[in-house]
């Protein structure tokens, strides 16, 4: 509580919005892995909660399924 009218910041300098506090001690590419790791995962609970077929089951049927059981 300054004077002049400043918002009180609860978490100091970062707020809770930039993910600071949760992931400011990591490197961009691992905020990336892991980001992508809670899309698949949301992918997967839609398709299999719900069997819709998403993007990302149609990516996977027709580029890299023949790709990996090529190998």
């Amino acid at each position: 509580m300054g004077s002049g009218g400043e918002r009180a910041k609860p978490f100091g300098r970062r707020t809770w919005c930039t993910l600071g506090l949760l992931w400011g001690a990591y490197p961009l590419p691992a905020r990336l892995v892991a980001l992508a790791g809670v899309v698949i995962a949301a992918d997967d609970v839609v398709e299999h909660a719900f069997g819709v077929w998403t993007p990302l089951d149609a990516f996977w049927r027709h580029v890299l399924f023949p790709v990996v059981s090529s190998l």
